[in-house]
């Protein structure tokens, strides 16, 4: 089965909605992309205040499941796709290049993710790991 990713949107240091400040915002960036707010966003569950603030904006934001070993779960389903990036997703491409595993003393490679080099497929792994829940 193929799974075609596309890189839309890729920012640091963004506010989560604008309130008159000069900094530029999530909100702001998705709007600029064009993202409709029916299509559903799945967030990092640890960011309880982003998500609200996003679902008082009118955002349909979902809070990703996230549990004991979900994510060698959730990498070991990413896979298992045949896996196409588009041709502008020069970010997400640098991180599947550069993700990399732990290695003990004896150079053996652990199955165990180093966390960097992440940004992007953290997220993806949260809509493979909910996509039985948002899509039945």
């Amino acid at each position: 089965e193929n799974l075609y990713l596309d890189e839309r949107l890729y920012a640091n240091n963004l506010i989560n909605v604008n309130l008159g400040s000069e900094r530029i915002s999530i909100e702001e960036k998705l709007i600029e992309i064009g993202h409709d707010k029916d299509h559903t966003i799945i967030a990092d569950s640890a960011e309880k205040k982003s998500i609200i603030e996003l679902r008082q904006k009118g955002f349909n934001v979902r809070s990703a499941h996230k549990y004991p070993g979900s994510i060698k779960e959730g990498l070991k389903l990413l896979l298992s796709y045949n896996i196409i990036i588009t041709n502008r997703s020069t970010n997400l491409k640098k991180e599947f290049e550069n993700y990399l595993y732990k290695i003990d003393r004896n150079d053996k490679i652990i199955p165990e993710p180093i966390d960097a080099h992440n940004h992007l497929i953290d997220p993806i792994r949260y809509v493979l790991l909910m996509k039985g829940r948002l899509w039945q």
